[in-house]
């Protein structure tokens, strides 16, 4: 089973989306992610970009639950 986290429309290249972890509680499957931009001098492409991620986890019936790593 695949996971993907899409972090939406960007104004520029040089975001990164990254899955941290995944884990099961008790009733979800839990997927803790972080969107991470640019830093200020980094040379970046200038066109709208839709960075996103895919993870392969174990398939399961649980409910899927996206969760933001804190910063």
């Amino acid at each position: 089973m695949a996971v993907v986290v899409f972090a939406g429309e960007r104004p520029t290249g040089g975001y990164v989306v990254k899955i941290l972890k995944t884990y099961a509680d008790k009733e979800d499957l839990v997927v803790v992610y972080v969107v991470q931009a640019p830093s200020p001098d980094s040379m970046v492409t200038q066109a709208i970009t839709k960075p996103w991620v895919a993870a392969i986890v174990p398939r399961t019936d649980r409910n899927v639950v996206f969760q933001p790593s804190p910063k």
